[in-house]
C-alpha cells in the first residue's frame, strides 16, 4: 500500500511525491538557503507535513544557525560531556541548566548564545573545575570526586588543545587564499590582534569581530596580504571570522568575560612586542582609533554599509578583494 499523508485541502490522507529543492528556512528571524526534500499533494500539490524531510531540513538549518552565530554543536557537546564521564542529567546540573537542557541540545535543539558560551567554555577544564566548586552539590559525591580526578589528570588540558587546534585546522586547511587574504591561518597572529583591541577597550564581542575583521582587510588593502589568515563569513551582525567563539575562548592572554549586557574580550596577560610587525601593530592602532567611539550595535551598523555586506549572501565567505571597497581612509 502506498504511503499517504494528511492534506488539509483534501481534509483527508491522500498520496503524495517528493521533490527535491532548494528554499529558505527561516530560524530565530534568520533565513538559510537549504537543500532538502519536500513532500506535496498529489492533487493540490500543497507542501505536506513529512516527519523525517521536515526533521532533515530543519536540523541542516539549524547547523547553518550554528555555524553563522557560533554556537556548539551537537557533536561537541557529546564530546565534552563524555570526555567528562557525564550523564546529560549532571552535565545539565553542573553547567546550571534545567535537568533536561543538555538531552534536548544533544538531540538537536539550539542553545541560546550564552548558553552555548558557557558549553563552550566548559570544555576547558580549568572552566569545569570553577563550575564543579560551585556546583559540586547538585552531583552526587562519588561522581564529583571522579570527575576532579579527570580534570586533574596530565593530559586533560593538552588533550584539550590538541581537539581545539585539529578543529582549526580542519577549518581552514584547505581554505582558498581568496578567503585568508593571500595567507595561511596562524592563530599566533590572531591571537595578538585580539589581546591588542581587548587591552586598548575590553570590546564587547559584536564590536571585536568587526575590529578583526577591518585590520585584516585594511592590511590586506595595503600591502595585498591580511595579518592572520583569518577568514570571515557574513553574518547578521556584520562580518565575524569563522568560528571565532572556538578561536577566543582558546587565546590564552584574553577572556571572554559575560556582564549583564553581552560577552566582552579582556586582556589578561601583555602583549608581546614581537609578535606584531611595525605595519600590523599600526594598522591595528589606526583601527582602533577610527571605532573608538563606536559601541557595538553603531560598528555593526557601520558594517552593514560595507559593499561586501551588501553583495555577499548571508552566511557566506567574504573574499578579500571586497578590501578595496572598505569605506574609510588611513
Amino acid at each position: 500500500m502506498k504511503e499517504t499523508l494528511f492534506c488539509h485541502l483534501c481534509d483527508e490522507q491522500t498520496e503524495f511525491y517528493i521533490a527535491d529543492e532548494t528554499f529558505n528556512y527561516p530560524v530565530k528571524n534568520e533565513h538559510f538557503t537549504i537543500k532538502g526534500k519536500r513532500a506535496y499533494c498529489e492533487i493540490h500539490h500543497e507542501e505536506l507535513f513529512h516527519k523525517e524531510y521536515d526533521r532533515a531540513n530543519q536540523q541542516t538549518a539549524f547547523n547553518l544557525y550554528r555555524e553563522a552565530n557560533g554556537l556548539v554543536t551537537v557533536d561537541e557537546i557529546k564530546e565534552t560531556r563524555e570526555k567528562y564521564k557525564l550523564t546529560q542529567r549532571e552535565y545539565s546540573h553542573l553547567l546550571g541548566f534545567g535537568e533536561i537542557t543538555i538531552s534536548r541540545y544533544e538531540r538537536g535543539s539550539l542553545p541560546t548564545k550564552v548558553q552555548s558560551q558557557l558549553i563552550e567554555e566548559s570544555r576547558r577544564p580549568e572552566r569545569m573545575k570553577k563550575l564543579l566548586e560551585e556546583n559540586k552539590g547538585e552531583i552526587n559525591h562519588e561522581k564529583a570526586e571522579q570527575l576532579l580526578d579527570i580534570l586533574n589528570g596530565s593530559q586533560m588540558e593538552k588533550k584539550y588543545e590538541e581537539i581545539i587546534f585539529k578543529e582549526i585546522r580542519d577549518v581552514f586547511q584547505h581554505m582558498p587564499t581568496i578567503f585568508t587574504g593571500q595567507m595561511p591561518f596562524s592563530f599566533e597572529k590572531f591571537g595578538s590582534m585580539a589581546t591588542f583591541f581587548a587591552d586598548k577597550e575590553k570590546p564587547f564581542i559584536t564590536k571585536l569581530n568587526k575590529l578583526m575583521f577591518y585590520a585584516d582587510f585594511f592590511h590586506f588593502r595595503l600591502y595585498n596580504s591580511s595579518i592572520s589568515g583569518a577568514t570571515y563569513n557574513r553574518l547578521q551582525y556584520g562580518p565575524v571570522p569563522v568560528r571565532y567563539n572556538t578561536l577566543y575562548e582558546s587565546i590564552p592572554s584574553i577572556e571572554m568575560v559575560e556582564d549583564g549586557y553581552g560577552i566582552k574580550a579582556i586582556a589578561i596577560q601583555d602583549l608581546e612586542e614581537s609578535s606584531l610587525t611595525e605595519e600590523e601593530a599600526a594598522v591595528l592602532k589606526f583601527v582602533s582609533e577610527r571605532f573608538s567611539t563606536m559601541n557595538a550595535s553603531q560598528i555593526a551598523d557601520y558594517s552593514h554599509q560595507e559593499k561586501c555586506w551588501i553583495e555577499v549572501g548571508h552566511s557566506e565567505k567574504i573574499p578579500y578583494s571586497y578590501a578595496g571597497t572598505l569605506k574609510f581612509e588611513k
